[in-house]
């Protein structure tokens, strides 16, 4: 018989990875990165919390272990609601540095999710790079490409927005 840490080891590891790279997601957040086990998400992160790996914040939004400030970033935030339009299809994710807040591989090419405020737009125009803004609820977040060519940036976005 398997024990608990041979059961979900490698969910609670990849959990704890997730919310180290993005903190102050919320709860539903983090459960789409597993989707269809919603449930044991939820177990883990309760347990993570019981074990004092993780703690969640009077917003609601989850934080590893040692992170005093406890604040979240909007922009991260809603780059990870993008990015979870695209988990089914993304081969690897990571956070990165500014402008940009999360850096993904879909299909072998690498996609950025950008942040820029208002009067910032310049941070996305850069030559030898595809730009995509994304609808206008959602202000300051584009997806880009550095392959001009990929005819699959106008279409890659389809993804459901009703969340933010």
């Amino acid at each position: 018989m398997k024990t608990r840490a041979e059961l979900y080891g490698h969910e609670a590891t990849e959990l704890l990875r997730i919310i180290s790279m993005y903190p102050g997601l919320s709860e539903k957040q983090l459960c789409r990165f597993y989707s269809g086990r919603e449930a044991v998400t939820r177990n883990l992160l309760s347990h993570l919390c019981r074990q004092g790996r993780t703690r969640q914040a009077d917003t609601g939004g989850y934080f590893p272990y040692g992170n005093g400030k406890a604040e979240t970033d909007p922009g991260m935030v809603r780059a990870v609601w993008v990015l979870l339009d695209f988990i089914d299809r993304a081969e690897y994710h990571s956070s990165s540095e500014f402008p940009v807040k999360i850096a993904f591989f879909s299909k072998g090419e690498l996609y950025e999710i950008v942040h820029a405020a208002a009067g910032q737009e310049a941070l996305v125009t850069h030559p030898g790079q595809k730009t995509l803004p994304l609808p206008a609820h959602l202000p300051g977040l584009y997806l880009r490409t550095k392959i001009p060519s990929c005819p699959e940036t106008k279409l890659l976005w389809n993804g459901p927005f009703w969340r933010l």
